[in-house]
């Protein structure tokens, strides 16, 4: 593997725990023992950086197609 592809993967990893965590945060707010208020805070704050996560997926899978046509 070459370092976009190691990057690529790594990224993809990090996309699925960040998702893993988000629902468990998500399922540990529903049980209602933690404060509500900040608990929502950082699970919107999650899906703000898985949002930018997955953007910055699609645009390494953008330059390394891009790579493996040149």
């Amino acid at each position: 593997m070459n370092g976009l592809e190691n990057a690529h993967f790594d990224l993809g990893d990090a996309r699925c725990s960040l998702e893993t965590a988000i629902e468990l945060l998500g399922s540990i707010d529903n049980d209602g023992q933690y404060s509500q208020c900040e608990l929502h805070a950082l699970i919107d704050e999650l899906r703000q950086i898985k949002g930018e996560l997955d953007q910055s997926y699609s645009r390494l899978s953008e330059l390394q197609d891009r790579c493996d046509q040149g």
